[in-house]
């Protein structure tokens, strides 16, 4: 038991940032499947999931108060930012075609590496920039943007699309912020669920603010569809916290990454399955590249994680250590912070 526990906590990030793809993933296939419910009211209930799912950790685990007013304020940014990318992708949906949205936003991993490499230090290795170019090629595939790939609709439309990817330009000057913040004060020993509550306060409060001049109120009477709505709100948790989670241990730009290919591709999974989506060949060539990067992003991590378990084992220190504890890595080690 000992050892299971151990090779979990040496790759406990890898974990957390799979579950973290699952979850937003499976946040776009909820999303589809209430198409008579308000964009921004989904927003307001996948708000008022995390503040309320993530209280409940929050009070289980025990965590510990915001310290100092410092903190304070790294933790309402990292709230702010979140809730700002929120919004601008709902508007830039709203304006642009998807494709030309995903292909702007989705390419913010490589700038979260460039700015957690100034801010935080982070090393950014060769191929971590390679990781994120063929990410983003094959975001590109997928999506299909209309400035490369044309279309059929009428010059109507071209206004409403170029105001759609300015706010997609600003959902990618605010999304690569984020998680730098959040991987600070993770380093800094805050608890993921205060940043997660509090994501959801202001983007509960946000949300139904603007729902209320824009799209109005919707009660869904069908129970599938009401059932559905709580899957937008808890795979919305799911997503933020174990992200939040994740980037306690792992770089900002491998966090990023991994959550961001892995959304893409089990959100196609799951079109497969439930709504009988074929890709085409391009958008085929786009999953094998984000698919292929996954893996090997994934393999590099697993082989650093079993390196630094071997180093640890041949360390003279640690062995004395472990000697004396006998609880390094079990979960009942209060000197191991578990909480979440």
């Amino acid at each position: 038991m000992k050892e299971l526990r151990e090779f979990f906590y040496t790759r406990r990030g890898i974990f957390y940032t799979i579950i973290s793809g699952i979850g937003y993933g499976s946040l776009g296939i909820f999303a589809q499947l209430t198409p008579s419910v308000h964009t921004l009211e989904s927003s307001t209930v996948r708000g008022l999931f995390l503040a309320f799912l993530s209280l409940i950790v929050i009070f289980a685990s025990r965590s510990k108060p915001i310290c100092s007013k410092n903190e304070f304020l790294w933790i309402l940014a990292s709230g702010s930012l979140s809730t700002g990318v929120q919004i601008t992708l709902f508007m830039a949906y709203s304006l642009a075609p998807a494709g030309d949205v995903n292909a702007i936003v989705y390419s913010s991993p490589l700038f979260s590496g460039i700015l957690a490499r100034i801010f935080l230090k982070e090393p950014l290795a060769c191929y971590d920039a390679l990781l994120c170019t063929v990410s983003i090629a094959g975001v590109f595939l997928i999506s299909k943007p209309e400035f490369v790939f044309g279309t059929a609709d009428d010059l109507g439309e071209t206004s409403n699309s170029f105001k759609g990817s300015l706010w997609a330009i600003g959902c990618l000057i605010l999304y690569p912020i984020q998680p730098v913040i959040a991987r600070k004060l993770r380093q800094d020993s805050t608890q993921a669920s205060i940043l997660t509550f509090t994501f959801g306060i202001l983007a509960l409060s946000t949300s139904a603010i603007l729902n209320s001049f824009i799209g109005g109120w919707t009660i869904p009477l069908d129970a599938k569809e009401m059932f559905f709505l709580i899957g937008v709100g808890i795979s919305g948790f799911v997503g933020a916290h174990f992200l939040n989670v994740a980037l306690e241990t792992e770089k900002a730009i491998f966090a990023t990454l991994s959550v961001t290919v892995l959304t893409i591709f089990i959100t196609y999974v799951l079109q497969f399955l439930i709504f009988h989506v074929y890709p085409d060949v391009i958008s085929g060539t786009g999953i094998i590249l984000i698919g292929g990067a996954t893996i090997v992003a994934l393999v590099v991590k697993w082989r650093e994680a079993k390196e630094t378990v071997v180093q640890q084992n041949n360390d003279p220190d640690t062995k004395k250590k472990d000697a004396t504890t006998q609880t390094d890595l079990t979960f009942d080690n209060p000197a191991v912070d578990y909480q979440i």
